[in-house]
């Protein structure tokens, strides 16, 4: 049974590598900082960061470097270590369809720290800088070659009052449809009860490529370096737009054009466009009327195309007892058709050899999809045996050329079959007499093989034989 299956098809490349290196690799595709004041000038901030991982870059920073500054002055400079590690569950978009590894690998992870800031009448500023955004970034001039800087000011006010930040409520989407309505809820909550606005800002700057293979002799812990330490104090510098058609107050585009509004945080309107865009939200909270403090968020949306469709394919291959599926970058499931499909515990793999006479199907299994295939009727199979398999030394594993099989006992008719992936049979061979076998490998493609070898009496195994 095929089943037609709709695929939301990524056409922007996520989160390319940007260097060799793993120190110059990590992309940071967003973050933001929030603080609670535990009475007594100390405050708890926490940095919660999103990453590729997907990109084979660079894991978070351990540690990552604050720099602490009161208006404008350097006091400290304080480490932590990332806590909290997850991969953002893939569930924005209900009925896409992706094989595996074709979403986005998205982590967040939260940095959190404890210091004690003496009361100043002077704004406290708190940074993180590192570089490099994705260099397919669409709306911002030379993505590849800047960083970010995620800050959070503690006002004088804030210090007076020992006012807690608000706090973002939701993770960004992973992926947003173009010519679909965005309706993404960017709004946060205050504990103290604040009234809080919402805005786009634009994104800051910090770090750069000095390290890095493009400036190879600039520092990379420099102020324009990859991690600057510590980091550098404020005023910040912010992206430059492409503009037209992008800008802080329209960062996307759109038709309508995506906005988002300030008194619920709900950024809507139909993106026009494929591509990457980063975006910066402002949360700003008011006391009696009197602004007191401000959170940014940065972030990466990905505009995607949803309406094509595929098929997954859930063909399989059959070569007497041995079922094989065609489908790649899946996983697999078997299945019992003559017992309402139940599943077959264990068999996941992409070969299935039944150790009964029956029916069976599999389910192909992608990311938030799956698809099962039509019955195969298997009418003679040899008893799989795990006494029979630890009689049997198959060397050398890996194999360049010449493959023995060892048995531990001489046997008379031995049935011997070399199959692909694909469940081909390319070589076959019978052990007529004696305990062991040779089999010339060494022309055939390196990958992985599947070695059946099955005795007159019904016993039968299945070795993976790796050929280098």
């Amino acid at each position: 049974m095929k089943q037609l299956l709709q695929l939301k098809t990524i056409l922007v490349i996520f989160f390319l590598c940007q260097f060799a290196s793993p120190l110059f690799s990590l992309h940071i595709v967003g973050g933001e900082m929030t603080y609670v004041c535990n009475g007594g000038n100390s405050y708890t901030f926490t940095v919660k960061m999103y990453r590729d991982g997907g990109s084979g870059g660079a894991q978070f920073d351990n540690p990552a470097y604050f720099g602490i500054y009161n208006n404008g002055d350097f006091l400290e400079q304080i480490t932590a270590s990332p806590t909290n590690i997850t991969t953002l569950p893939f569930n924005i978009i209900s009925d896409i369809c992706f094989e595996i590894g074709g979403p986005p690998n998205t982590q967040s992870a939260e940095y959190i720290f404890t210091t004690t800031l003496a009361l100043s009448e002077e704004d406290y500023t708190i940074s993180y800088q590192r570089c490099c955004r994705n260099e397919t970034i669409n709306n911002i001039e030379t993505p590849g070659d800047v960083g970010m800087t995620y800050t959070i000011n503690v006002s004088g006010l804030s210090q007076e009052t020992c006012n807690n930040s608000p706090t973002f409520s939701n993770d960004p989407p992973l992926l947003l449809c173009v010519g679909e309505s965005v309706n993404f809820d960017c709004s946060g909550t205050d504990m103290d009860g604040d009234s809080l606005s919402y805005s786009f800002c634009t994104p800051l700057v910090g770090g750069g490529i000095d390290g890095t293979p493009s400036n190879p002799n600039g520092d990379p812990n420099g102020p324009t370096g990859v991690q600057p330490i510590p980091p550098t104090g404020p005023p910040y510098n912010t992206v430059t737009f492409i503009n037209p058609p992008y800008s802080d107050i329209y960062p996307m585009g759109g038709n309508p054009l995506i906005t988002i509004d300030p008194l619920t945080g709900i950024i809507d309107g139909i993106p026009s466009t494929l591509g990457q865009y980063e975006v910066g939200v402002c949360m700003t909270e008011y006391r009696d009327g009197i602004t007191i403090g401000e959170v940014r968020k940065d972030f990466q949306f990905n505009i995607i195309d949803c309406s094509p469709s595929i098929e997954l394919n859930t063909e399989v291959s059959q070569t007497e007892g041995t079922l094989t599926a065609q489908a790649i970058g899946v996983n697999y499931q078997w299945l019992d058709c003559n017992n309402n499909y139940e599943e077959i515990v264990g068999a996941t793999e992409k070969v299935f050899v039944p150790s009964e006479v029956g029916s069976y199907a599999v389910r192909i299994i992608g990311v938030g999809c799956s698809s099962i295939s039509e019955c195969y009727d298997i009418t003679t199979v040899g008893t799989l045996d795990n006494a029979f398999a630890q009689s049997i030394d198959v060397s050398p594993n890996p194999v360049k050329n010449s493959l023995l099989v060892h048995f531990n006992e001489n046997y008379n008719d031995v049935k011997v079959r070399l199959m692909n992936l694909m469940g081909q049979v390319i070589l076959e061979n019978n052990l007529i007499s004696g305990n062991q076998i040779e089999l010339q490998i060494g022309n055939y493609p390196s990958g992985l093989y599947l070695l059946s070898l099955q005795s007159t009496d019904g016993k039968r195994t299945v070795f993976k034989v790796i050929k280098e």
